[in-house]
């Protein structure tokens, strides 16, 4: 059995629209620290209410039928950033995209995404933080 449910924020009336095999386990996995999903702020709000839009028999596909209730339900309040499922062309274009966003380091260079801990451990890296150090240790004295 499968889930097609929606978080619903009680402060903001905005929605997450999701699907799932073990609802219990995904709305553990909306709660936890490490979740990067669109639902966070609400559920950082912590006044929200999830409800069951419908029940999926095993073997039907869950990610069509969740895409189906985000293109009927689409609106200014719902915070699912891409679709239900990507084609792999589209997962690496949103990668790709994610990833090329210069971040940046605390040695003060800019650097892509999937570049930053490589770079981390760089000599010039180190080198740049102990420049850094050296000008914090001068101006404290």
């Amino acid at each position: 059995m499968g889930y097609i449910y929606i978080i619903n924020c009680n402060i903001t009336g905005e929605y997450y629209i999701g699907s799932t095999r073990n609802l219990d386990q995904r709305i553990k996995g909306h709660r936890s620290q490490s979740n990067k999903t669109s639902s966070r702020g609400i559920i950082e709000r912590d006044n929200y209410c999830v409800d069951i839009l419908e029940e999926i028999e095993d073997g039907l596909d869950l990610f069509d039928k969740e895409q189906e209730y985000m293109n009927k339900m689409s609106g200014d309040g719902m915070v699912n950033r891409q679709k239900a499922r990507l084609t792999a062309y589209e997962s690496a274009k949103y990668r790709y995209e994610k990833n090329k966003q210069p971040k940046q380091c605390d040695c003060g260079l800019y650097i892509r995404a999937n570049h930053l801990s490589r770079h981390r451990g760089s000599n010039i890296h180190a080198v740049r933080m102990l420049e850094m150090e050296k000008l914090l240790s001068k101006a404290t004295v």
